[in-house]
């Protein structure tokens, strides 16, 4: 006996769509949080690489400022005292004085709460 079928459309169950659906939704999940992820990955690195680079600029401006002064004062307190070279002192208030026009900079020192 041979049988025959007669309906023989090609088509997709209810049960087959709704699981490609739900793989395709955790896949896309799982994407997502992946590209989330590598996108702050990047801005945090950019963040930090130009905070090290204000910071460079910072501590340079300073270093030249340092090294073409004629004097350094201590200005914690009321009249300003000079700084013999090589001393070590514990104040957060200089003056650079300017080897060249005598122009004076004041430096403070801002600690930071980390």
């Amino acid at each position: 006996m041979d049988y025959q079928i007669l309906n023989t459309k090609k088509a997709f169950t209810l049960v087959e769509l709704l699981i490609t659906v739900g793989i395709i939704s955790i896949i896309a999940v799982v994407g997502g949080d992946i590209l989330l992820t590598v996108t702050r990955a990047y801005k945090k690195a950019q963040t930090l690489g130009e905070v090290e680079q204000n910071g460079t600029y910072a501590s340079t401006v300073l270093e030249n400022s340092l090294r073409n002064s004629s004097d350094v004062e201590d200005c914690s307190s009321p009249p300003c005292e000079k700084i013999p070279e090589g001393a070590t002192v514990s104040t957060n208030s200089i003056n650079l004085i300017s080897a060249k026009d005598g122009i004076r900079s004041q430096v403070l020192y801002v600690p930071g709460s980390g």
